[in-house]
């Protein structure tokens, strides 16, 4: 494929919830062996293709040194294949620095070029699904599929036991028989080729090595990916279909169902006679025909307002909605996240939510604090998200995250940037998700989605759907 698209379409997968759908995600892929090498001989390299270092053997075990860049051992030509797993028992003894790693490859091309598929392991036991690539220009670059970290108890210099499983394109990396990430590797990735071992600027040791031929992915493993786990974020429509209709009105709301959003963000504020109404700004002079505080005024006065000439003279007419009007709109088409921006609005939304049955039509959303235990008192089993904003780089985010999972939150609610400083395997590691706000460009969509968010926030459904359909398209139509 030649599209420009093609660096770009690489996806994490999640595995908690692939372990729910597929009894056998975390389990190692049983193969027929085609190749073993234990080093009980001292020539048992010689056999091997073309090692480009220097290795020696002692007392069954493959020691290796080299401080001064990357050096690659291809087992036999024989020990070759799409569909395999390598293993091999790796400890790392000393490094230039604690980036500095060994890895097991794949898919090494049969013309020698540098493209193969690895794991690297690095010394302070960061670990990656990775490809080495060649571009049409003869330029080598990485591409990094999935990043993760080793979370066991032994040191650097201790045996682990590291398998890297290819399946087609999907890859899957092991460490002491544990699943440790998972990713679609590109179609480039997609090739036969030689199996081996990379070594960049340490002294390391390695034992018992394994090549086994796997099995591709089965029709039915194809069929559950393409329909459930490409991974790709939900797409909410930032105030209904804001780019293109007047915001937090019926119109834009519908719009965005129309055009197959996954949920619609609307702003939910309390109006002087007690009211729930859908509005962002504090202040009328924006988006009606009205001025002063919205909170000084009835909702039968704000219901008199012009709320869709802003955006166009087309729209002249539309009006502020009330949340109630929102909710059946919506209801048993696309949930409705709630932007609470008036803290004594929470009892009423929760009294509308539970008057209509719609527990399972709503995404709550709030900073925490007394509106945070009232959704989660009045509203059990709704989705309640955190609104984080920014986070202090100094922050103790296995802490925050573990508060926020204690308080009730099922979810992040931050502003996109790069880079991201929510570390979002921490967030995962504690069940929280994450969603992004406000994408309006694919470029940052895809990177968003590169990041592993979970949800994208967007004036820009439409646009969102379609970057996102195009990323599915070309995963699965290689």
């Amino acid at each position: 494929m030649k599209s420009k698209l093609i660096p770009l379409l690489i996806v994490a997968l999640s595995i908690p919830l692939l372990a729910q759908q597929l009894p056998n995600w975390g389990v190692v892929t049983q193969g027929k062996v085609i190749y073993r090498e234990d080093f009980s001989s001292p020539n048992a390299l010689d056999k091997w293709t073309n090692p480009s270092g220097k290795g020696s053997i002692k007392d069954g075990v493959l020691y290796v040194e080299h401080m001064g860049g990357s050096i690659k051992f291809l087992l036999p030509e024989s020990v070759r294949g799409k569909n395999v797993a390598i293993q091999a028992d790796v400890a790392i003894d000393r490094a230039v620095e604690v980036s500095r790693w060994i890895s097991l490859l794949a898919r090494q091309k049969p013309d020698k070029s540098r493209n193969f598929t690895h794991i690297p392991l690095r010394q302070n036991l960061g670990t990656e699904i990775t490809d080495g690539v060649i571009d049409a220009n003869g330029k080598f670059t990485w591409q990094i599929y999935v990043t993760s970290k080793v979370s066991d108890k032994k040191k650097a210099t201790d045996f682990r036991t590291c398998r890297l499983e290819l399946r087609d394109h999907l890859a899957k990396l092991f460490v002491d028989g544990k699943l440790i990430c998972s990713a679609f590797v590109s179609p480039d990735g997609v090739r036969e080729g030689l199996c081996g071992i990379l070594i960049d600027r340490l002294a390391a040791r390695v034992d018992n090595i394994v090549v086994e031929e796997l099995s591709g992915l089965s029709q039915a493993e194809i069929d559950h990916f393409k329909v459930l786990e490409v991974s790709l974020p939900f797409v909410v429509a930032h105030r209904g279909f804001s780019a293109a209709y007047p915001e937090n009105t019926l119109e834009a709301v519908q719009a965005a169902i129309d055009i197959g959003a996954d949920a619609v963000e609307i702003d939910a504020r309390i109006s002087k006679d007690g009211v729930v109404y859908c509005f962002h700004d504090d202040t009328l002079d924006r988006t009606t025909d009205g001025t002063g505080r919205a909170r000084d005024k009835t909702m039968a006065e704000l219901k008199a307002l012009d709320a869709g000439s802003f955006k166009d003279k087309k729209f002249k007419g539309a009006k502020i909605p009330t949340f109630e009007e929102v909710l059946l709109l919506c209801k048993g088409e696309v949930p409705v996240l709630i932007d609470l921006k008036e803290g004594n609005a929470a009892n009423t939304i929760c009294d509308i939510v539970l008057k209509h049955d719609a527990i399972g039509d709503v995404i709550l959303s709030c900073g925490g604090g007394k509106v945070a235990s009232t959704y989660r008192e009045r509203l059990p089993g709704c989705t309640m998200i955190k609104i984080s904003g920014e986070i202090s780089p100094t922050i103790n985010q296995a802490e925050y995250y573990k508060s926020m999972k204690k308080t009730g939150f099922d979810a992040i609610f931050c502003m996109f940037q790069k880079p991201l400083v929510f570390d979002i395997l921490e967030a995962r590691k504690h069940g929280l998700s994450l969603y992004v706000w406000t994408i309006n460009d694919s470029y940052n969509m895809i990177q968003a989605w590169k990041l592993g968010a979970d949800a994208i926030i967007t004036d820009r459904p439409d646009l969102a759907i379609k970057t996102l359909n195009s990323i599915r398209e070309k995963i699965w139509n290689w």
